[in-house]
Order: C-alpha cells, then sequence, then structure tokens
C-alpha cells in the first residue's frame, strides 16, 4: 500500500513544475523501498534515474548533487559504469567545495568508476582528492589508508610526465615518512 500510494502520488504530480522538488524526494523513498525491502536493485535504478533534477531550478545545490550521488550509487551497484561516469559530469568538482561530506562520496564514487575501466592515473588523482578532505585528514588511520591507495597506484599508473609529477607530490607528503 505503501508503494501505491507513492506510486500514484507521483503519476499526479508527474510534469508539474511547482511539485518537482516533493515528486523527486517521493521517488527517492520509493527506490529506498525497492532497494531495501523488495531487493529490487534494476527498478531501483530505473526509478531514481528518470529523474532530471540538475534541471529542477528550486532546489537547492546540495540536494541536488545528493540526488544525483544517490544515482551514481545505484547505477555502480548495478555494474552500469558508463551511465554513472555520464551522471558524475553532472557535477562541478568546484561546487563540491562547500560540501565536504559529498565531496567524499563524490570521488568515491568516481574512484568506483575508474578502478573498473583500470584509469589507474584517475584512480590517483581521486584518492589524493580524497586525501586532501580536512576529514580525512583529521582521521590518522583513514588518511594512511588513502595515501597508501595513492603510493600503490602511482606505480601502477603508465610512465608519463604527470606520474612522475605524482610520484614527486607523494613523496613530499608528511604522512608518508
Amino acid at each position: 500500500t505503501k508503494i501505491n500510494t507513492i506510486e500514484t502520488i507521483r503519476v499526479v504530480t508527474e510534469n508539474k513544475i511547482f511539485v518537482e522538488i516533493e515528486r523527486a524526494h517521493a521517488t527517492k523513498i520509493l527506490s529506498d523501498i525497492l532497494l531495501k525491502e523488495k531487493n529490487n536493485l534494476d527498478k531501483a535504478c530505473e526509478v531514481l534515474s528518470e529523474l532530471q533534477v540538475e534541471t529542477y531550478a528550486s532546489m537547492e545545490l546540495e540536494d541536488k548533487i545528493s540526488f544525483i550521488l544517490d544515482q551514481i550509487t545505484l547505477n555502480n551497484m548495478k555494474g552500469d559504469f558508463q551511465f554513472s561516469k555520464i551522471l558524475s559530469r553532472k557535477i562541478l568538482v568546484r561546487t563540491l567545495e562547500k560540501f565536504a561530506n559529498l565531496k567524499f562520496r563524490y570521488y568515491e564514487l568516481v574512484n568506483e568508476i575508474a578502478l573498473f575501466e583500470d584509469d589507474y592515473e584517475n584512480v590517483v588523482k581521486y584518492n589524493m582528492n580524497i586525501y586532501s578532505i580536512p576529514k580525512v585528514q583529521g582521521n590518522l588511520e583513514l588518511s594512511l589508508k588513502y595515501l597508501k591507495t595513492v603510493a600503490i597506484f602511482v606505480v601502477l599508473t603508465p610512465f608519463s610526465n604527470l606520474q612522475n609529477d605524482l610520484i614527486s607530490r607523494v613523496v613530499i607528503d608528511k604522512n608518508l615518512s
């Protein structure tokens, strides 16, 4: 009955600009129910991916980013890394500076995509960005985890000037010694 109620709300609010945020939240709730209670990842992903929150003018930036990150998460779980990559490009990295928790989540998700694609150069960049987040810097165990990951993947990166630059940045880190 809860699913039917949410579906009804979604049908009634479809294509109504004044209630697009409420429809988005109802869709998120439906997606969570489908994923957690019904164990239907494909349907949960399909329902959430039909939203295009980046076009919602009245929605707060933090909410937009959070919705897109939820879409990326579900697509990563589904194994659709190409679509996840497309979704990740909808988020401007400079907008993440205001939201440290979303920045951490974003880089974790794009890191999964880069690992899937064996793109070690970006794995290093993403992990260095995670490592530079104050929340991570304040936690020695967590910061060492990401620093070790950077050190491992910088070695796996194909030889280039960029690899040399990345190695130089890793070597000068005070936590490495």
